[in-house]
C-alpha cells in the first residue's frame, strides 16, 4: 500500500502524534505485554504445577493411608491368629464360657489394644465380647461369614457399639471343628485415623460407609451426609478403582483422591477420601501473585524509566539537528555552520551527510560569486556588442533598402530588355518572312533588300539599344545584388539570343553578298 505524500506547505493540517510519544507508547505497551504474558504465563505453570504437585502429593498420601490400614489390618489378623489358635480359649468357646472368655478380654485390652474384641459361636452369635453385645447375631458381617466358613479374613462393616469399622475374624477349632469365631475391630468413627491422616500429610481425610460419611476432618455437619456424585459411587464403590479428580464438595473445589474400602473376600463396602481443598492452591498462587505482580511492576517501571531516558537522550539528538535546520531556515542561511555530532551511529551518520552536503553547497556558493564579477564584466562587453550589432543592423537595414530599389530599377530595365528581345524576334520573324519571299526574283529581292537593308538599320539600332541596356543591366548588376540568379540567366538568354542575331546580321550580310553579285 503506497503512503500517501503530504503538502509540506499546508499549515492547516493536523500534527501527528510526536515520535517520543510513540516510542515510548510502543516499548511500554511491549514491557507491560511482555511482563504480563510472563507473569500470567509463570502463574499459569506455576499453578499447573501445584496442580499437579499436589496430585501427586494425593497419589502418595493415598498409598500412605492404604499402607496404614494395611498395617491396622495386619495387626489385628495377628491378633485374631493368635487368639484362635490358643487351646484354652477353644475349650472356653466351646463350653460358652463367658466368665472365662471375659477374662480373655481384660488381658487383650492391655495386651492387644484392640477397640472391639468378641468370640462368637459357630454360628456367628456374640457368646462375649467387648464393644458389642452378648448375644447379638453378627453373621452378617462379611468376614464373620468367611470365618463361619472357616476362613480368616478382614471387612469392613458397621459393629456393635464402634460403628464402622474396620474387622478382622479367625475361626476357632477344637479337634478340626470349627467351634466359634474371634473378632475383633478398629473404629473408623473415632478421629484417630482421620486426625493421623490429616496432621501427617496435611491433607483432608473422610471415610464412607457406602456413600454415606461416617467421620471427616471437613466437619461434624458433614458426619451423615451422602456423596453426590455418582461417577465417583461408580468408579470406586462398583468397579473397585480409585479415583483422582476434582470435586465439589459445600461449594468448595478440592482435588480429591478416593480408595476402595475392600474386603478380603472382593465386598466393597466403603471408601477412604483424602483432599486437598482448592483454595490453598488458590491462596499459594494468590501469595505468589502478590509477590510476582508488585515485582513486575516494578520491573515495568524501572525499564519504562530507563527507556523515557533513553528516547529522551534520543530526541535531544533529534532536537539537535531539528534546531540546527530551523536556525538555517530562518537565519541568513549562513553555510559556514554546522551540526553537532555527539555519537557515530545511524543519527551521526545523518549529521555526517548532511554536514558534507553544506560543504558542498558552499563550495558551490563560492563558486557562484566567483563568476558573479565574471557574468558583470561579460555583461558589460556584451551591452557594448549589442549596441555595435544595433548599429550595423541598422546599416544593414539602409542597405536592404538600397538594394531594394536597385532590384527595382533592374526589374525596370529588365522589363525594357525584354521588350527589346520581342521586337527583335518580330524583326526575326518578318525578316524569315522576306528571306522567304526573296526567290519569287530579283525585283522582289532587290526590293526585298532594300527593306531589310532598312530593317538591318533599324536591328542595328535595336542591338545599340540592348547593348547599352546590357551595360546598364551589368553595372546594376554588379552595384546590386551580386546573387540574382535569375536575372544572370535572363542575362545569359539575352546574350544568347543576341549571338543569334548577330548570326542572322552575318547570313543577311550574306544575302546582301549574294544578292549583290547577282
Amino acid at each position: 500500500m503506497a503512503i500517501k505524500e503530504l503538502d509540506r506547505f499546508d499549515t492547516s493540517s493536523k500534527r501527528d502524534i510526536p515520535i517520543v510519544v510513540k516510542l515510548l507508547s510502543a516499548i511500554i505497551c511491549a514491557v507491560v505485554f511482555s511482563v504480563a504474558g510472563v507473569t500470567a504465563l509463570s502463574l499459569k505453570i506455576f499453578s499447573d504445577g501445584m496442580r499437579e504437585s499436589t496430585n501427586n502429593d494425593l497419589t502418595k498420601f493415598s498409598q500412605g493411608m492404604d499402607m496404614t490400614l494395611k498395617d491396622w489390618r495386619a495387626t489385628l489378623e495377628a491378633d485374631v491368629m493368635l487368639l484362635s489358635n490358643r487351646p484354652d480359649i477353644s475349650n472356653m468357646v466351646q463350653a460358652k464360657d463367658s466368665f472365662g472368655l471375659n477374662t480373655i478380654i481384660n488381658w487383650s485390652n492391655g495386651t492387644l489394644d484392640v477397640e472391639l474384641l468378641a468370640f462368637t459361636d459357630a454360628k456367628g452369635s456374640v457368646i462375649c465380647g467387648e464393644g458389642v453385645a452378648k448375644g447379638k447375631d453378627i453373621s452378617s458381617i462379611s468376614s464373620v461369614q468367611s470365618a463361619i466358613r472357616g476362613i480368616a479374613g478382614y471387612s469392613y462393616d458397621e459393629i456393635g457399639d464402634i460403628g464402622y469399622s474396620m474387622i478382622a475374624t479367625a475361626p476357632i477349632r477344637n479337634k478340626g471343628k470349627i467351634v466359634g469365631i474371634v473378632v475383633a475391630a478398629y473404629s473408623f468413627t473415632n478421629d484417630f485415623l482421620i486426625d493421623q491422616v490429616q496432621n501427617s500429610y496435611g491433607a483432608e481425610c473422610t471415610i464412607f460407609n457406602g456413600s454415606t460419611r461416617v467421620k471427616t476432618t471437613m466437619g461434624e455437619n458433614l458426619i451423615g451426609t451422602r456423596l453426590d456424585n455418582a461417577e465417583i459411587e461408580k468408579i470406586v464403590l462398583k468397579d473397585g478403582n480409585e479415583y483422582h479428580g476434582y470435586n465439589e464438595i459445600k461449594g468448595n473445589k478440592y482435588m480429591s483422591v478416593y480408595i476402595p474400602l475392600e474386603s478380603s473376600n472382593g465386598v466393597i463396602s466403603g471408601m477412604a477420601f483424602i483432599a486437598r481443598s482448592m483454595s490453598i492452591v488458590d491462596s499459594v498462587k494468590n501469595h505468589t501473585m502478590k509477590i510476582v505482580i508488585p515485582c513486575a511492576i516494578i520491573v515495568v517501571l524501572l525499564f519504562g524509566f530507563f527507556c523515557y531516558r533513553f528516547v529522551h537522550w534520543l530526541m535531544i539528538r533529534i532536537y539537535n539537528v531539528t534546531n540546527f535546520l530551523k536556525e538555517l531556515e530562518t537565519g541568513d542561511a549562513d553555510l559556514t555552520k554546522r551540526c553537532k555530532l555527539f555519537l557515530r551511529d545511524e543519527i551521526g551518520d545523518l549529521i555526517i551527510h548532511f554536514d558534507l552536503f553544506l560543504d558542498k553547497l558552499q563550495e558551490i556558493m563560492s563558486e557562484v560569486k566567483g563568476t558573479k564579477g565574471e557574468l558583470g564584466e561579460s555583461g558589460q562587453k556584451l551591452s557594448l556588442g549589442t549596441q555595435d550589432a544595433a548599429s550595423a543592423i541598422t546599416q544593414i537595414i539602409a542597405n536592404i533598402d538600397g538594394i531594394h530599389n536597385q532590384i527595382t530599377s533592374q526589374s525596370e530595365s529588365v522589363a525594357m530588355t525584354s521588350t527589346s528581345v520581342k521586337d527583335i524576334s518580330d524583326n526575326i520573324t518578318n525578316l524569315d518572312i522576306l528571306v522567304d519571299n526573296q526567290t519569287s526574283g530579283v525585283t522582289e529581292a532587290a526590293a526585298a533588300v532594300k527593306e531589310m537593308i532598312g530593317n538591318i538599320a533599324y536591328v542595328n539600332k535595336s542591338v545599340e539599344k540592348m547593348t547599352e541596356s546590357f551595360k546598364l543591366l551589368e553595372e546594376n548588376s554588379e552595384t546590386g545584388f551580386k546573387k540574382q540568379q535569375l536575372v544572370n540567366e535572363r542575362i545569359n538568354q539575352i546574350e544568347s539570343q543576341s549571338q543569334m542575331l548577330q548570326e542572322a546580321n552575318a547570313a543577311i550580310s550574306n544575302i546582301a553578298e549574294q544578292t549583290n553579285l547577282l
